[in-house]
């Protein structure tokens, strides 16, 4: 194998990646993380360990959790043009950022 067939098959190996999934747990009425690295194709899962009901809502409303109650999860898959600044409609002072890359 020649240095460019080499090159080639690390290009290929990276063009099919797979999807990760990533955790935010919602404690305390905050997201931790509250920035998070994601790609297309990535899934972001919410976690709320907070007593009362939250959101996970793209201030451009390009994308909504919708209700995430006391205990329970929700996800969303990360797609090209995604909202990256958030929010929880219940509580807005609770914000987190996606870096989308």
């Amino acid at each position: 194998m020649n240095r460019g067939d080499f090159l080639n098959l690390i290009a290929a190996a990276g063009a099919a990646r797979t999807s990760v999934t990533h955790t935010v747990v919602i404690g305390n009425s905050v997201f931790a993380p509250d920035v998070l690295k994601v790609r297309p194709g990535d899934r972001i899962k919410w976690t709320n360990r907070d007593i009362v009901p939250h959101t996970a809502t793209a201030t451009d409303e390009s994308w909504d959790t919708g209700e995430i109650a006391a205990g329970e999860s929700a996800e969303v898959a990360v797609t090209a043009g995604f909202g990256v600044a958030y929010f929880c409609r219940f509580h807005p002072m609770m914000k987190g950022l996606l870096q989308v890359g």
